[in-house]
């Protein structure tokens, strides 16, 4: 039984080294595909002894998420981004469901952890992930933040700090509205392409469904300021995708 972990990167090398740290004397091979980062990233490689493969950039992960889990060669595979850490309870459980071998996917918890807090509400926890799985049980399609399909029968991890995937995403509230600023535009031209046209009541509806999923029914309002901003930059990523949809639907 043979463990492959697999990363898409894209700059921040820090994040990166601290992440292949917490994955040591867990897998039997680390593949790194590099989208265009700082030359520290293939240093990075060596140093860890990773295999190392420049990729040409690429706005969303998704659009190669196949193409990096075809370079590896483990009968299970391990998906992370470099601003992810393991756990040594999850290294353990992990291990055990793929020499069981009861199970093709494992559905892993995540906490995501802002600025050094834990966004514990706002619909950011448990943030189900599917990223360990047993060769051929999953396909990405090509659409940003979207679930993988899968082959087989998944478990879903319960839902505890000790089986959590650890995710240090953003430093600041900048870095979160610069990465909304960017996603946006992927997913209005994702919406117009099935179809969908741009009206004043989705402009309305969809940051207002926002507030009421993440600060009322999730209680965003526990996380405090974070929890506060988070909701307010989700509702502001709402509208700038209506208003690029807009635009689109201009143009057509």
């Amino acid at each position: 039984m043979k463990i492959s972990v697999v990363y898409v990167v894209f700059n921040e090398t820090e994040k990166l080294r601290k992440s292949l740290q917490s994955i040591s004397n867990f897998a039997e091979e680390i593949v790194i595909i590099d989208i265009g980062s700082e030359p520290r990233v293939q240093d990075l490689s060596k140093e860890f002894r990773a295999k190392y493969q420049a990729h040409a950039f690429v706005p969303f992960v998704e659009l190669i998420r196949d193409y990096s889990i075809a370079q590896t060669s483990g009968d299970w595979i391990l998906i992370m981004d470099p601003d992810e850490e393991l756990s040594e309870s999850l290294k353990v459980k992990l291990r055990e469901f793929a020499a069981s071998n009861e199970y093709s996917v494992i559905n892993i918890p995540r906490k995501n952890i802002f600025a050094g807090q834990w966004i514990s509400h706002t619909n950011f926890w448990p943030d189900r992930q599917i990223r360990f799985f047993r060769r051929g049980a999953v396909s990405w399609p090509r659409i940003i933040h979207t679930y993988p399909k899968i082959e087989g029968e998944a478990y879903n991890l319960p839902a505890i700090e000790s089986n959590a995937l650890l995710h240090f995403g953003y430093d600041n509230f900048s870095q979160f509205l610069s990465r909304q600023r960017r996603y946006a535009k992927i997913e209005a031209q994702n919406l117009s392409t099935k179809g969908i046209r741009f009206s004043p009541l989705r402009l309305i509806w969809q940051p207002t469904r926002e507030f009421l999923v993440r600060f009322i029914k999730h209680r965003g309002y526990l996380d405090g300021w974070w929890g506060i901003g988070l909701v307010l930059g989700l509702m502001y990523y709402r509208i700038l995708v209506e208003l690029h949809l807009y635009s689109l639907s201009e143009q057509k």
